[in-house]
């Protein structure tokens, strides 16, 4: 009980305070108000007779009891003896007027100069945390936006907001429009069915001024958005786990293009890191590299021999099998294959029976999707089959990359080293256009990223993709997702790249995504 009563006797006083400040300031303001009609008489009997009207400040308060009961014919409000030197009404009139705009623009300079620093000051106290119009107009309206379109958009230099950019919902003040551009990386962080995909990710696929890359694990986003975009391009879907009931689907080879030792390696990488392999145990870089290592090399000799991604499959299920070695040593004859690599490869199968068991369990780990003989299928086009990049990223095409969450035999490696391929290709024919731009820019829907293309060089993707007209768009659950699949430093950095305070682009949805979004930072 003593508890509450102190409580209700802090609110009564608080309430008190307000109380006494709210009147003492209407108090001021009618003296104001007082003040300048009866500097206005002064001023308009100046102006008319050449002299001050023979009155005083002293007659304030009196004269406010009686100027509003003789507005026609305000001189009456002041003493009996000034009354007649007051100026004519009209004249009293305009001089209130200006006086009252002067004062009211003087309290909208000093309320604008208070608020600015609230915004800006270092302590958290009474500090506001809204962007001010000026800041909205100059960061984040269309007009910003448009202000980037000849250099974002080489070929539209007078493009809408929409053309080079995404709206991103409305200042809940102004109601003006915002806009984040196409160079502006949005992380989107928010718990399961809190509207991600209806407010995001879907409206965003949609209207994509140009072409569309999207991954998901489920069909929703698919189905909401496959009709639209199939009016304004060429849609792909990759669904090796057989999600949809779209017709033509797309296959994919991981092996195809493995010719380069980079390609190889990039792809090894991949799908190592999208497995997870080394994730829990001791050592877990030497593992992770051990595994890479011996995959690129069954990628590069699978490409060299034309052989499928069922010949990659058998093989790391057979550790001494010395086809792989021999191809390699071929290749190295030819002048085709990477200096070195059969040699890695055959004292890797070398080892002992244990060493080497654990050496290819990474391997095998990473590959566990292509148990599921329909993924197998997805990843074995035929020779006519092929997926030109070149080709997507000519127009307002999409690629849906589709793939189940789950623990055992998930996609995510596959997908990441698809991914990852997709990434080098586009960021390579940029650097072959003006202004190393894609020209139209590209749009990448990352939706569940952790779970379905946690590629390795994400982070890095985030902090230059921008840079080539990559409007890259990375949705989470939560940061701690971000820093289980990737590291704690690596989480970081993707936070600080998606946007910081007072940067050109952020979006970060804590909460429940809405329509009305608050400018804030």
């Amino acid at each position: 009980m003593g508890r509450q009563n102190v409580a209700v006797d802090d609110k009564s006083e608080e309430r008190l305070v307000w109380a006494v400040a709210g009147a003492t300031v209407l108090a001021m303001l009618i003296w104001v108000f007082g003040f300048l009609v009866w500097d206005s008489g002064q001023l308009a009997g100046l102006a008319a007779n050449g002299k001050f009207p023979n009155s005083t400040l002293g007659d304030v308060p009196g004269l406010l009891l009686h100027f509003f009961g003789h507005l026609g014919d305000p001189a009456q409000a002041w003493p009996e003896v000034a009354r007649q030197q007051v100026g004519p009404t009209i004249l009293l009139y305009v001089f209130l007027a200006l006086q009252l705009a002067f004062v009211i623009a003087v309290i909208a300079l000093v309320i604008r100069l208070v608020l600015r620093f609230r915004r800006r000051r270092k302590s958290r106290r009474l500090r506001l945390g809204f962007a001010s119009p000026g800041e909205i107009d100059r960061l984040l309206s269309a007009s910003a936006v448009q202000k980037k379109a000849p250099s974002v958009r080489p070929s539209q230099p007078k493009a809408r907001a929409a053309e080079v950019g995404f709206p991103i919902g409305k200042d809940i003040r102004s109601n003006k429009e915002l806009f984040g551009s196409v160079e502006d990386v949005f992380l989107i962080v928010a718990p399961p069915r809190q509207g991600k995909d209806v407010h995001f990710c879907i409206p965003y696929t949609i209207d994509a001024p140009g072409p569309v890359l999207m991954t998901s694990t489920r069909a929703d986003a698919f189905g909401a958005t496959v009709s639209m975009r199939e009016k304004v391009g060429q849609v792909w879907v990759f669904d090796p786990n057989n999600m949809t009931s779209w017709p033509s689907r797309l296959r994919w080879s991981p092996v195809r293009g493995c010719e380069e030792p980079l390609r190889a390696l990039s792809r090894a990488s991949a799908f190592v890191a999208g497995a997870g392999v080394g994730e829990g145990v001791t050592n877990a870089s030497y593992w992770t590299g051990v595994a890479t290592s011996i995959l690129r090399c069954y990628l590069h000799a699978a490409a060299l021999a034309n052989r499928t991604m069922a010949d990659v499959v058998r093989w790391s299920t057979q550790p001494t099998n010395q086809e792989p070695v021999n191809i390699l040593r071929w290749g190295e004859s030819q002048g085709l294959a990477a200096p070195g690599w059969a040699g890695e490869l055959e004292q890797a199968s070398a080892a002992d029976s244990e060493t080497r068991g654990n050496m290819w369990n990474g391997v095998r780990r990473a590959l566990d999707c292509f148990a599921d003989p329909s993924v197998l299928a997805s990843c074995s086009p035929g020779p006519e089959e092929s997926f030109d990049v070149q080709a997507f990223l000519a127009g307002r095409n999409t690629l849906y990359v589709l793939g189940k969450e789950k623990k055992a035999g998930s996609v995510a490696p596959l997908v990441t080293a698809m991914m990852e391929d997709i990434f080098d290709q586009a960021r390579a024919i940029a650097s072959r256009m003006p202004n190393s731009r894609l020209d139209p820019p590209l749009t990448v829907e990352l939706n569940e990223a952790a779970h379905i293309a946690p590629m390795p060089n994400l982070p890095g993707y985030m902090g230059d993709s921008g840079g080539f007209s990559i409007a890259l768009h990375v949705y989470l659950q939560s940061l701690a997702q971000a820093r289980s699949r990737w590291s704690e430093d690596e989480a970081a950095v993707m936070w600080d790249t998606a946007g910081h305070p007072g940067g050109d682009g952020w979006l970060r949805a804590r909460q429940r995504p809405r329509r009305h979004l608050p400018a804030y930072w």
